[in-house]
């Protein structure tokens, strides 16, 4: 079986060769992440992976709950590697209780 077929993209509706598992092709996967890597948020993401990389930045464990598998929190994506380490579920809850905090200022700049 081939691992990819020519399907018709749901974004830019051109028939292309895609891979089975992709749920768009790879210009507009391409786009996307081209997108998201100019906005802050997206500019924090990549500065944060970038750190923990080189060993800049260590993970460390959930600020609340000490589970060891964590998520990058930003208070203010001006600061990218300021960062609080918390779990999936304590991030959820931090910004359903608080929002998006100085992070909005900057989304709505840009949306």
């Amino acid at each position: 079986m081939p691992r990819f077929s020519i399907r018709q993209c749901p974004r830019c509706h051109v028939h292309r060769e895609m891979w089975n598992t992709s749920q768009v092709c790879a210009g507009c996967r391409i786009r996307e992440e081209r997108a998201i890597a100019s906005l802050p948020k997206g500019k924090a993401w990549i500065a944060v992976a970038k750190a923990l990389r080189a060993g800049k930045l260590v993970r460390l464990p959930c600020e609340v709950c000490g589970t060891k598998r964590t998520d990058a929190h930003h208070d203010d994506y001006a600061a990218p590697l300021d960062v609080r380490w918390l779990c999936r579920s304590h991030h959820r809850s931090h910004h359903h209780q608080f929002g998006p905090g100085k992070n909005a200022f900057i989304e709505g700049e840009t949306a």
